[in-house]
């Protein structure tokens, strides 16, 4: 029996995540594994456009991780006789024709037809609406004993059925370059290229023309993140950890804000999610487990042997954000020697080249020049060199460009959302 192996890139939770899961498809058909039809849909209970992403999976080697699904006709029907359209918007994106939110004690129907065949789910219902009580940090150590920070949420749904909860945040942090300069490097003279004994390009200094001191940077979580109040007597749950954050991660250096994302699932969506987590965060998913194929609750009606990944779920959701700011939790700044992995405390001044500001030039001077960095826009200007500069040195300091030019890590625009 041949083994195949795919790759199938699951934005499994629509816009929000991310990740790659490799599977073993054991068939004794040559081509099995690639096509196979991948549908991400959990619509909400929030009025907003929804979506919906379908695509094909691709064979482990190519150039790509899925193929986008396009030109397929999908809707939803609800059990009170409303049809929700949805159209392609792009990359295998499709939108509802108008707003809506998922209403409790409805049923919602999947329909998908693409390629000639029809996809089917079962039907669902909203479990409940989701409510975070509240959103807060800490300072203390984790289970491994690093100091750091950690965020938790208090959640709980008013009804009974809504104890499944799914988690995705998107972090925002401010970084101040430790080493900025109010000065950059212009290049008045370019190097002849096609002379390699060149001396004469020549650089000034002009003021910088762009803010690139503080900046802010936003990223998506890229894990499952489930807990479930099942089984307890409430569904309330406290303390659901969201995030731990060492006490030297650059991330909190200056200002934090993390917006939590809570989704109330089903328990047939929440067990599904479970399986996917415990292949996600497996060092190596071939040689822990062998899932064979994971279904969802989606189906080929016409052919029930054809395989379909992923689930269509109808969710409460809610979201709720938090800033802190490092020096309210520790009496010390942290030390930017290093930043974002970076050395910020090692100048060094190659030559332009130009022979009347360079220091002297003997064998063995390293052949990437000034020129050369400023044009792959990976340094800074930080000080000037002695007059006349040391053998193999030109006349300015430099830095890697993360630690003087904070558009190397992030975006210099404020985010609208954003309070200092």
């Amino acid at each position: 029996m041949r083994v195949l192996r795919f790759r199938v890139l699951f934005l499994l939770f629509f816009l929000f995540l991310s990740c790659i899961e490799e599977y073993d498809f054991k068939d004794g058909s040559e081509g099995i594994g690639a096509g196979i039809l991948v549908i991400e849909a959990f619509i909400t209970d929030q009025e907003g456009f929804q979506q919906i992403r379908l695509s094909r999976t691709v064979a482990l080697g190519e150039a790509v991780d899925s193929q986008p699904e396009t030109n397929a006709k999908v809707r939803i029907l609800a059990g009170d006789d409303t049809v929700y359209t949805f159209i392609s918007a792009s990359n295998g994106t499709y939108v509802s024709e108008f707003a809506f939110g998922a209403q409790m004690g409805v049923d919602y129907v999947l329909e998908i037809e693409s390629q000639g065949q029809s996809y089917v789910s079962t039907t669902m219902q909203l479990q409940g609406p989701s409510v975070i009580e509240d959103i807060y940090v800490e300072r203390g150590e984790n289970e491994q004993g690093e100091d750091g920070m950690t965020v938790y949420v208090d959640s709980s749904s008013p009804e009974d059925t809504g104890r499944n909860y799914r988690y995705t945040y998107e972090e925002t942090f401010k970084i101040i370059a430790p080493r900025w300069n109010s000065k950059e490097f212009e290049i008045t003279d370019d190097l002849d290229r096609d002379d390699p004994f060149d001396n004469t390009a020549d650089v000034r200094l002009i003021d910088r023309t762009q803010e690139e001191r503080i900046c802010y940077n936003t990223t998506e979580s890229s894990e499952i993140l489930l807990n479930t109040a099942s089984g307890l007597n409430t569904p309330r749950r406290d303390r659901n950890l969201i995030r731990f954050m060492g006490g030297q991660d650059p991330r909190i250096m200056h200002r934090y804000s993390i917006l939590v994302k809570q989704y109330v699932h089903s328990l047939s969506a929440y067990t599904y999610l479970q399986t996917l987590g415990s292949f996600a965060v497996s060092d190596n998913l071939l040689s822990q487990v062998q899932p064979g194929f994971i279904g969802g609750n989606i189906r080929n009606p016409n052919n029930l042997e054809e395989k379909v990944l992923g689930f269509f779920d109808v969710v409460g959701y809610t979201e709720k954000r938090l800033f802190f700011n490092y020096l309210d939790y520790y009496d010390e700044p942290q030390d930017t020697s290093v930043y974002f992995g970076v050395n910020c405390t090692n100048l060094f001044a190659p030559r332009i080249p130009n022979r009347e500001r360079d220091g002297p030039y003997v064998l063995g001077c390293p052949t990437k020049v000034l020129i050369d960095w400023i044009k792959e826009d990976a340094i800074v200007f930080q000080d000037f060199n002695t007059d006349p500069p040391p053998i193999c040195e030109g006349p300015y300091f430099i830095l890697l460009r993360p630690c003087g030019d904070c558009t190397a890590l992030g975006s210099n625009q404020r985010p609208d959302f954003w309070v200092d």
